[in-house]
């Protein structure tokens, strides 16, 4: 029984071993660091274009074709349809509801 333990465990210390020194395919390869006058250098590309695009005039920013025209209509005219709304709602409410049929 023991030396059927023992040679799990060193089964197990084997593959956590093994795991650990796997060959790193999967990670980037190591290069060497950008000098300070590469990271200047595209720090003003970088820079440069964010001017361009932020320049750059977009389509529809000043006339916006979404909005649509507003209808005009008197606070009496308003007040009306709002008197129509809230007497076909008041008419839904105290109407007796048929339970036979699902509620949608």
């Amino acid at each position: 029984m023991k030396p059927l333990i023992l040679a799990v465990a060193v089964a197990a210390l084997f593959a956590a071993n093994v795991q650990a020194q796997s060959s790193g395919d999967d990670r980037a390869s190591a290069s060497k660091p950008a000098t300070a006058t590469e990271k200047a250098e595209a720090k003003q590309a970088r820079k440069a274009e964010g001017r361009t695009v932020a320049k750059a005039r977009k389509t529809g920013d000043s006339d916006p074709s979404s909005l649509g025209t507003a209808k005009m209509h008197s606070k009496g005219e308003r007040k009306e349809a709002a008197a129509k709304r809230k007497a076909a709602a008041a008419k839904l409410v105290r109407e007796p509801r048929d339970m036979s049929q699902p509620v949608n």
